[in-house]
């Protein structure tokens, strides 16, 4: 960017009201059309017009992100306002000076004034606020909301990407992050424990803070609480990492703070082999889920019960209980992504969390963070079993030469373990008769039947080769799943369950008309409505243009699908849809139904179906759609 661009972009962003393009021209000594010019080219640059111009001047739309040279301040509002409160919360003076900070963050001082306002309705729900005397600016509130807001405002400015290392970096210093991390890593591997990411990170994001402001000479408000003595192996762990924190930063926490970070230590941690505590508590745990999901595998028919998965889930179920105890967040920040891809495993947790709130008589809600990790065990669980038979088979076939057939065969098998299965290695192609497979994998050329795919690679496996067989692996797995989807087609849907609807009508009185005609027709019984309500006031069932509510259990007498076409569509919560597909699913077929509801989300949500069904009258032009669309668009991009 230009001198003078910049200069016009730094006057646009610090005046509360419009520049005409006269003035500008004035204070940069240019032609008015030198102006019209540089404003055309910061709009081309930036992903959205941000610079308008009205009846008196030039402005700037200070609800638009735009792309900025490096240290030219935040750009829009959300990112003003993370700019101020890290401002205040990691400065070390009382105050910060309104006068320089506008100058920091290019805007007026106005204007900077009017935000202030409009933050404060946003952090009253902290119990915080900012307030501006000698034209100081502070924040107000005890030191626990304060920490609060910290911690919130840094997980939401991730924009839905997941929290790392150089992040927290930006908002601490490097030797804080590396400290702590070093810390916890230490003395999670003296214990034996285990911890993952997610759990890693926002311990590092709490320990950032708690030391970074102790550095500050701010405590927790000092309550009389008293330390419990070391009774496991959990609460030595707890101490050693807190130990170490105070002793690295010269600080020390009073019994408040110490007992918070205990409990949110000993909440995000996994230690070795807990049948060796002292205490039973860990045992307790073990048997309780043990039996959850003993009833788990009567209501939903899933096999849940094997050591290999209960051991660890029981593991996380009693750090779930403690972080619901001691009202601890932790974020999940691929809940979204998550639910699209296990939406019926949502309801499994959901009756696992109830059981263990009435088990413990927990009052307190349980997040979607957390009901994503339980649908996160669970859903690594299912997968594992159906490792070997929802896997692609690959047939590789390496002629013999100086021992490169094998490192192929390592690699290939460590990149892509949980998504083939090899089916054999051959040295001849004449060989390849005797096998069954999806896909044959060679670095040589070699002829294969039309009905089979052939990938050809470099024998060192190169980035593209990788790419490549990534690919063709995801794409017949769709394939598989596609093809499964039109064989059960016909059995899930049935032209008395299809309406298209063109009136105006609300989210749960279309509900109730879908199992109301799905109970005329026979399929489901008294108690099925009911279910499917709870079920969406628990989470939304509605992705972007489309909708797919369903229950599960004994009111379902035959598993089937009823279909509302809507040409006005309909508000679904924040969001509006024009399909909705009403899940009845019968607890014996479960796996079938997983199969085909994951087909059905792969093609609503990756082609132009919702479209087409605009133009749908009747069943048979649903079903034509249904079952003719062109697959080869998910996995050629076309």
């Amino acid at each position: 960017m230009n001198r003078k661009k910049e200069e016009l972009l730094k006057i646009l962003q610090k005046s509360s009201t419009p520049v005409t393009g006269k003035e500008l021209a004035r204070i940069l000594d240019c032609s008015p059309r030198t102006i019209i010019n540089y404003i055309k080219e910061l709009n081309r640059d930036s992903k959205e017009a941000f610079i308008l111009s009205g009846q008196d001047g030039y402005y700037i739309d200070r609800t638009v992100s735009f792309e900025s040279e490096e240290g030219e301040g935040p750009q829009d509002r959300n990112q003003r306002m993370f700019y101020l409160l890290r401002s205040l919360l990691l400065s070390k003076e009382e105050g910060i000076d309104a006068f320089e900070l506008a100058d920091e963050m290019y805007i007026s001082y106005s204007l900077l004034k009017k935000e202030i306002a409009d933050f404060n309705t946003v952090l009253k729900a902290y119990d915080v606020s900012i307030v501006s005397r000698n034209n100081m600016i502070q924040m107000k509130g005890e030191e626990k909301a304060k920490r609060r807001v910290m911690t919130s405002f840094i997980q939401k400015n991730q924009g839905g990407n997941i929290l790392n290392d150089e992040k927290l970096k930006s908002y601490f210093s490097d030797a804080v992050v590396d400290q702590i991390d070093r810390i916890i890593k230490s003395q999670a591997a003296n214990a034996g424990a285990y911890i993952n990411d997610f759990s890693r990170l926002n311990l590092l994001l709490h320990l950032s803070i708690v030391a970074n402001r102790l550095m500050m000479g701010k405590q927790l408000k000092e309550e009389t609480i008293g330390i419990k003595k070391i009774e496991n192996r959990s609460d030595a762990l707890s101490d050693h990492i807190i130990g170490d924190v105070e002793r690295a930063f010269d600080i020390k926490m009073n019994d408040s703070e110490y007992a918070q970070m205990r409990a949110l230590i000993k909440s995000h941690v996994h230690l070795d082999n807990p049948e060796n505590e002292e205490t039973s508590n860990e045992a307790g745990f073990y048997d309780e889920v043990k039996q959850i999901m003993e009833e788990v595998s009567e209501r939903y028919y899933l096999d849940l019960t094997n050591d290999q998965f209960l051991v660890p889930f029981s593991l996380h179920i009693e750090n779930f209980v403690l972080r619901l105890q001691k009202n601890i967040l932790i974020e999940n920040p691929i809940k979204e992504s998550f639910r699209n891809s296990s939406p019926f495993l949502y309801d499994v947790a959901l009756y696992i969390a109830d059981r263990i709130k009435k088990n413990h008589r927990i009052e307190a809600e349980v997040s979607d963070n957390e009901l994503t990790f339980l649908v996160m065990h669970l859903a690594l669980e299912l997968e594992r079993q159906k490792k070997d038979s929802n896997n692609v088979r690959c047939l590789l076939f390496f002629p013999k030469y100086l021992g490169i057939e094998n490192n192929l065969v390592s690699k290939i098998r460590f990149h892509f373990e949980d998504m083939i299965t090899i089916s054999g290695l051959i040295h001849s192609i004449d060989e390849i008769s005797h096998y069954d497979y999806d896909i044959l994998i060679s670095f040589v050329d070699a002829d294969v039947p039309l009905s089979k795919k052939y990938i050809k690679i470099s024998p060192l496996l190169s980035q593209a080769d990788y790419s490549l067989l990534n690919d063709a692996i995801t794409s017949a797995q769709q394939e598989k799943l596609l093809n499964s989807f039109r064989s059960v087609f016909p059995f899930f849907f049935k032209e008395e369950n299809f309406e298209v609807y063109d009136k105006d009508i609300e989210q749960y009185d279309l509900i109730r008309r879908m199992c109301k005609r799905l109970q005329e027709n026979g399929y489901v019984e008294d108690g099925f409505e009911e279910k499917v309500i709870q079920r969406e006031e628990a989470i939304s069932t509605g992705y972007i243009n489309f909708a797919v509510p369903h229950g599960v259990g004994s009111e379902v007498r035959e598993q089937s699908v009823a279909v509302e076409l809507l040409p006005n569509g309909v508000k679904w919560g924040e969001k509006l849809v024009y399909c909705v597909m009403l899940m009845a699913v019968d607890p014996e077929t479960l796996e079938d139904f997983q199969n085909m509801y994951n087909a059905l989300l792969l093609l609503l949500m990756e082609t132009d179906l919702v479209t087409q069904f605009k133009k749908v009258s009747d069943f048979k032009g649903f079903s034509k759609i249904m079952l003719s669309t062109n697959m080869n668009s998910l996995f050629t991009g076309a």
